[in-house]
């Protein structure tokens, strides 16, 4: 495993944000743990920022490794302050990942890939793909394109956060300002680059909205249960 970077940017006393990274693990993140909480040994996060989806399995898991790598240093300092002894920082590509073939037993990446043009995909996928284990697991989460440009904003503006979405990075203070959200597929168009890439398909799901909280579980219920998958996907979700 990579050793810890030995300098990371220091944050500085007048970032507000600090301490929700020094000690907890954001509420609205625990919809991720669904895709790790019964996976063991290495977890690699693939532009993880602060690593805000994937620190809660690294606590309540101590004995199994997670490597979280990006390239916003800033992101990664903040998820080192998070002070788990097994959560290790990289300052690295994601298309050109520093790790042996068969070394991962799992690549897991949230709202990552929208950013990549397509041949950084394919990239990234090779590369997920040859850091694999044989069983290993390739876990992706992103938006759709209908989604995101419109239901996405609108919730946004319900929650006093502001409509725009492709600044995302910037708000939170990072070093990468490169962050439109210009590759948006749909969930299929996702799984058909997956595949060409070798993986097996084991499952998709088209989450309305990515949270614990019943009552958007009620409401994603109910749509799913009269609108046909294929319309959900591809305008109402994130897959």
């Amino acid at each position: 495993m990579p050793d810890r970077p030995t300098q990371l940017p220091d944050l500085g006393s007048n970032d507000t944000r600090l301490p929700q990274y020094v000690a907890l693990d954001l509420s609205e993140n625990e919809y991720y743990m669904r895709f790790l909480t019964d996976f063991k040994g290495l977890v690699v996060e693939c532009g993880c920022g602060a690593a805000n989806a994937s620190a809660r399995w690294a606590r309540l898991n101590p004995e199994h490794d997670l490597l979280v790598v990006d390239m916003d240093e800033h992101g990664l300092r903040k998820a080192a302050l998070r002070g788990h002894a097994n959560l290790t920082p990289l300052v690295a590509p994601i298309q050109t990942l520093p790790l042996a073939d068969q070394s991962v037993d799992m690549v897991f990446s949230t709202f990552v890939v929208e950013h990549l043009y397509n041949w950084e995909l394919s990239d990234f996928y090779i590369e997920a793909f040859r850091v694999s284990r044989p069983g290993g697991r390739l876990v992706v989460q992103s938006d759709a394109a209908f989604f995101d440009k419109y239901i996405h904003p609108f919730l946004r503006l319900l929650k006093g956060e502001g409509w725009r979405t492709s600044e995302f990075l910037q708000r939170w203070d990072t070093s990468i300002h490169a962050v439109h959200h210009h590759n948006l597929k749909t969930g299929r168009e996702q799984l058909q680059i997956i595949e060409r890439h070798g993986f097996f398909i084991q499952a998709m799901e088209a989450p309305l909205l990515f949270s614990n909280r019943v009552p958007f579980a009620v409401a994603y219920e109910v749509v799913a249960g009269i609108l046909p998958l294929a319309w959900i996907e591809r305008f109402l979700a994130t897959s």
